[in-house]
């Protein structure tokens, strides 16, 4: 069986949130912000047969394509990275550094931001609400529950932590990490 023909299990779909795009269902399809090309409204169309297509640059293709294309790699080597990126070969994992558009990247950055301070903020908000709830005597506590407890204000403390760290976080060393194919879990 040939790289091609193993990558073939591969969809879209996995592919492109592997590789960090945000994907938005909306009615058959998954949708993006096109990586080739700035976007004012998303114009990438991930089907559910494991295909894709861009209806503003007209580009489309399957898993291996879109690694060509996101990766700026030859077909060979896309392929390879995506097989390794999925266990499907031997090949070592190695990150290929991501090619994005200039006039993409400052949007990445602040999606990046704006994404992992939103999920650092839910977390914060639930163990605020659930203390709250304890202190105010909504909640009935058992020793069993106290575990849990303890495990919210750690999630809150953890959060609020990440929190800051994001926002110190200069744009140049997002960008970097935006390069680099940064998913959002590894701020």
């Amino acid at each position: 069986m040939s790289i091609f023909e193993a990558c073939k299990s591969i969809g879209s779909k996995e592919a492109a949130e592997r590789a960090g795009l945000h994907l938005k269902k909306r009615g058959g399809k998954h949708w993006a912000s096109c990586f080739l090309h700035e976007d004012k409204t998303p114009s990438l169309a991930i089907y559910e047969d494991g295909g894709w297509y861009c209806f503003s640059c007209n580009n489309g293709g399957d898993a291996v394509k879109l690694y060509e294309l996101l990766y700026n790699l030859q077909p060979m080597a896309a392929a390879q990275q995506l097989a390794s990126a999925f266990g499907l070969s031997e090949a070592p994992q190695t990150a290929p550094k991501r090619v994005v558009n200039p006039a993409t990247t400052a949007r990445e950055i602040d999606t990046i931001k704006w994404r992992r301070v939103s999920r650092l903020l839910d977390i914060k908000h639930a163990a605020s609400k659930r203390i709250r709830e304890i202190e105010e005597g909504k909640t009935t506590l058992t020793d069993a529950d106290m575990d849990k407890v303890f495990a919210q204000v750690a999630r809150k403390s953890a959060a609020e932590d990440l929190i800051e760290r994001i926002e110190l976080l200069s744009g140049d060393d997002l960008k970097d990490w935006v390069l680099k194919g940064v998913k959002i879990d590894d701020l």
